[in-house]
């Protein structure tokens, strides 16, 4: 902790920290690790801050490593997981990140031929002060253990508001327990619901806070009434872990339930074996979409299921009705993708149609499945989106490239304005409706 005397008031600073607790599986043969399911990895070492002394990209000005990913700390930014960056919006760049608190650790870099290049007793810190980033406000990151610790301290005259955090390289929103949840490409975050207090003359008072998410992927801290002379504590977790198999995979989507749960839906080229119930188990071929259900702080995977046939099959988005049911909506190439009895269409008419999926909420029940799409052999249509009505209604969006697409005579406009002349397809959007068990497009 950082404490700066301003006159002869000592209690005079606010102190925001933030812990952040990494949990992270290899992503190879299984899915999800707990930590005492990977060999030592209570144990691994992690690395303090090291120092960039030209051994890496000159944005960076420290890194740790551990088996949990790579930290990476630039003048106004934090990677973690090597993908999830946040930014500090509006920050000042008049101070620059110095290592604090040397660790005994020291590292030697003996790389190529040019002995000019080798750096040798490269020194690393436990602790890195990035400095003043708003008015009067100073970032400071601890290291502990395989975790880290972000520190605000906000001197008088120092507004928390100003701390405005962007995330980029994944989905950040609220669950139902209050917790912020980042959706990345190649990984899931999960930020505790945080908890505030003060130390008054030692007696823990607590203070009420959430996040504060603003447009453009921006969040903050709302807070409750405090005593604005004595040092605030605001002190959530952040979780992430890998889900996935031994090939690809690409996020599409995320939601929680009134639980807390966190469904994820991804297209999949792995064929790997879930440890939990789901509808399917086992990998069709081509790209697959995969649903995982997993507990709210990521450390138990609830239920998984494959979605697909023998081609490729694009899931594009997910939503979660009022029943609990996942509503799924995608793209599919396949023949012989999973459709239900007495859907709108049990068969594949075009070179790809849109398909639509409902999923009961423990992921073991395919409870309707349909394609949707026109009957010209080499047309593509697709689904972008998801959404249902208070009464149960199923809308979804997408593009069509055939000239008769299903639809309705009450519809606002049922013709398409461009055909497919001279074999170049002419996509246009559409919006469809269909009734809840997918038996009818109304």
């Amino acid at each position: 902790m950082l404490l700066k005397r301003v006159g002869n008031r000592k209690r005079v600073l606010q102190v925001v920290s933030i812990l952040f607790i990494l949990l992270v599986g290899p992503g190879l043969s299984d899915p999800i690790f707990a930590d005492d399911e990977i060999p030592g990895f209570n144990n691994f070492p992690a690395m303090p801050f090291v120092e960039n002394q030209g051994q890496t990209d000159p944005s960076v000005r420290f890194y740790s490593d551990s088996s949990r990913g790579t930290m990476h700390v630039g003048n106004t930014e934090v990677v973690y997981m090597n993908n999830i960056k946040e930014c500090f919006l509006g920050a000042s760049l008049r101070t620059q990140p110095c290592g604090i608190d040397a660790a005994p650790l020291h590292v030697n870099y003996f790389l190529g031929k040019a002995s000019d290049r080798w750096l040798q007793g490269v020194k690393t810190y436990d602790k890195v002060m990035m400095g003043e980033m708003y008015p009067d406000i100073q970032v400071e990151l601890v290291k502990r253990g395989q975790d880290t610790e972000k520190i605000f301290t906000v001197f008088p005259g120092g507004n928390p508001q100003d701390i405005n955090i962007q995330v980029h390289g994944g989905v950040i929103g609220l669950t139902e327990a209050g917790e912020l949840a980042v959706a990345g490409e190649y990984g899931n975050l999960v930020f505790t619901r945080p908890v505030a207090y003060q130390d008054m003359d030692g007696d823990k008072v607590e203070v009420e806070v959430s996040y504060r998410i603003m447009d453009n992927n921006v969040y903050g801290f709302s807070l409750g009434d405090y005593n604005r002379e004595y040092p605030l504590i605001i002190d959530p977790l952040y979780y992430s872990t890998y889900i996935g198999g031994d090939g690809d995979e690409y996020l599409v989507a995320m939601e929680t339930d009134d639980a807390g749960n966190v469904y994820i839906l991804a297209r999949t080229k792995s064929a790997f074996s879930y440890s939990a119930e789901g509808y399917s188990v086992s990998y069709a071929g081509g790209w697959d979409a995969m649903v995982a259900k997993m507990s709210p702080d990521l450390t138990q995977l609830l239920a998984a299921t494959y979605i697909g046939g023998s081609s490729d099959d694009y899931p594009k988005d997910m939503m979660i009705a009022d029943n609990g049911d996942l509503l799924i909506v995608g793209e599919t190439y396949s023949s012989d993708f999973p459709v239900t009895a007495g859907v709108f269409a049990e068969t594949l008419t075009g070179d790809s149609d849109a398909f639509i999926v409902r999923l009961s909420p423990d992921l073991s029940e395919l409870r309707a499945s349909t394609y949707y799409g026109g009957e010209d052999s080499d047309s593509t249509d697709t689904g972008n989106a998801i959404a249902v009505n208070s009464q149960g209604r199923i809308y979804i969006a997408g593009t069509t490239g055939s000239k008769e697409l299903p639809m309705t005579d009450s519809g606002y406009k049922i013709t398409k304005t461009l055909g497919n002349y001279d074999k170049v397809v002419y996509s246009e959007a559409y919006v469809a409706a269909f009734s809840p068990d997918l038996t009818d497009l109304l």
